[in-house]
């Protein structure tokens, strides 16, 4: 625990002493910016997984349920009725997972370009 401490204030002292007091503080004040920014940009990824789990869930309930009950399905020639819930239930979920796979596609391109081009300009335009 002490380490990263230390590590924090060292690091905040060579850096006070490179850019200033005041630099330090506007530094500060542009990554607290940027951090919010990233989140307004980005959405929700724990409603999304919490989602996910739901849906794969009642995925998997359409079709044991279908395991179970196959028999009746079969003989009372339930078959279509049954394909097109469990197909609902397959293609509600893929269509999430895939607004999933595109938002953290869009999260990782917003952090790479704040990251890497925004900070990394600040650090050529600082010197």
């Amino acid at each position: 625990m002490a380490n990263p401490v230390l590590d924090v204030i060292l690091y905040n002292y060579q850096l006070s002493q490179n850019v200033g007091g005041e630099g330090l503080v506007v530094l500060t004040v542009l990554v607290q910016t940027s951090a919010a920014l990233l989140r307004k940009l980005t959405s929700p990824i724990g409603q999304y997984t919490a989602l996910s789990a739901s849906l794969v869930g009642s995925l998997r309930h359409t079709h044991s349920r279908l395991s179970e009950h196959a028999e009746e399905i079969a003989f009372f020639r339930g078959e279509e009725t049954e394909k097109m819930l469990l197909e609902r239930e397959y293609a509600s979920m893929v269509m999430h997972e895939r607004r999933v796979l595109m938002g953290r596609w869009w999260h990782g391109t917003v952090e790479e370009g704040i990251v890497k081009w925004l900070w990394g300009s600040f650090a050529v335009s600082a010197q």
